[in-house]
């Protein structure tokens, strides 16, 4: 259930507030904002390597919202991210 209401929020938060409505007149600057905040959030310890993991698929999901300006289209990105990474630990035991 998890899966599902927190991608939920995110995408509500970071891409419909932050991109659509605070920086409405500057998506560009309101999606780099928007890919930072979300990839800082998602850190549990500073590395290099969870940085650039997090942070490409936050550029992912951000990238689809700014094409499709549509938070439906970002939590499908989003959801589905989650649901392979569920998949890959669940096959391979991590």
């Amino acid at each position: 259930m998890c899966y599902c209401f927190a991608p939920l929020f995110e995408e509500l938060l970071f891409r419909d507030l932050l991109v659509g409505k605070l920086f409405k007149s500057y998506p560009l600057i309101g999606c780099i904002v928007s890919w930072f905040a979300f990839t800082l959030l998602h850190l549990v310890v500073f590395n290099w390597y969870s940085f650039l993991i997090y942070g490409f698929l936050s550029f992912i999901i951000t990238l689809v919202y700014y094409i499709k300006r549509d938070v439906r289209y970002s939590f499908l990105a989003h959801l589905s991210i989650n649901l392979l990474s569920v998949f890959i630990m669940l096959m391979f035991g991590r």
